[in-house]
């Protein structure tokens, strides 16, 4: 696994597309190639982030947990299609360190997940990671406890890069 240490420089590339995908899946596709690699030690070091994904597209879920742990060191060890099911994932998985949930599931919505996660305590993240980041809802999510809020078809380089500031914390 390529891991990058915070603090690294990054170099963002991304693969031509010809295909009809969404933007979204498109961008999920993106890798990240460390200009300077950290030492070998360095990277046993790093602990991955335990993470719950809070998503309803299989497709995104498919591509999104494993660039997650390549790009980012980050360990999904959960996932869910619905509200309920996303609270009951952070309550069986106490432990967990960073949720990433999107705002339109099949049941319910991503901001009663973000509800029922503000008393979490401060080691615990949550991001947005959405199709739908207009201001009002960013707002919304913010004031409801969001650490970011990221937009899946435009913001994902953003996304990993905060995902790998958490590292080491």
């Amino acid at each position: 696994m390529r891991r990058v240490l915070p603090g690294h420089r990054l170099q963002v590339e991304q693969p031509a597309y010809k295909d009809e995908e969404t933007p979204a899946v498109k961008r999920i596709d993106w890798w990240l190639r460390p200009v300077a690699q950290a030492p070998p030690d360095a990277e046993s070091a790093c602990m991955p982030l335990t993470a719950i994904l809070v998503e309803d597209s299989r497709t995104i879920r498919d591509n999104l947990i494993p660039a997650l742990e390549e790009l980012a060191g980050v360990r999904v060890v959960a996932t869910a299609e619905t509200a309920q099911a996303a609270i009951d994932a952070l309550a069986l998985h106490a432990s967990w360190q960073l949720a990433i949930v999107d705002l339109f599931l099949k049941e319910g919505s991503g901001l009663t997940v973000i509800r029922a996660c503000q008393g979490r305590s401060r080691d615990k993240h949550l991001i947005v990671l959405t199709n739908y980041p207009s201001p009002e809802m960013r707002r919304r999510c913010l004031a409801l406890g969001a650490d970011a809020v990221f937009d899946k078809s435009t913001e994902l380089d953003a996304f990993f890069e905060r995902c790998l500031g958490y590292q080491g914390r």
